[in-house]
């Protein structure tokens, strides 16, 4: 909870501020991004999308069978792939805006994975709990950047 806390307190005083905050249905992401929102003065979107991989084992045809060498690749893309659905489809909404999005351990790292392949960018230094990861797309151009709390917004 401190750790929620202590993200709230950092990004109340971000440049720009924060439009709108997302969160995978879970109680825990809700819980660690409430602050922020409450901050914010914005509610928490719940949105299935950002939800765990489930151990990588969707889809199910996908990841058994004739795939089971491959399924947790397979499963892992799936989950990059659902989650960057819903990133784009945020970013379209907040064009121009600060977005929030909480997800989970395995798919936050398949997800930067996929966009570090697909936009030729360099992955983020890998950060901790109660950290994050600043996505910024310009003129075409992503950086992606692991931020920790102590680190300047």
């Amino acid at each position: 909870m401190r750790q929620a806390e202590v993200l709230g307190e950092v990004f109340q005083g971000f440049q720009g501020g924060v439009d709108a905050v997302y969160s995978s249905p879970s109680l825990r992401c809700r819980q660690s991004v409430a602050p922020l929102a409450a901050a914010a003065g914005v509610p928490v979107v719940s949105e299935d999308r950002l939800r765990e991989a489930r151990g990588f084992a969707e889809p199910q045809a996908w990841t058994e069978g004739v795939f089971a060498a491959i399924g947790p690749s397979l499963g892992g893309a799936w989950a990059a792939g659902r989650a960057l659905g819903a990133l784009v489809e945020i970013a379209t909404r907040h064009d121009g805006g600060h977005a929030v999005a909480c997800s989970h351990g395995d798919a936050i790292p398949a997800t930067l994975v996929h966009l570090s392949a697909a936009h030729g960018c360099a992955l983020p230094r890998i950060v901790g709990r109660g950290s994050w990861y600043r996505l910024r797309l310009e003129r075409g151009r992503l950086t992606m950047t692991g931020v920790r709390p102590s680190d300047p917004v």
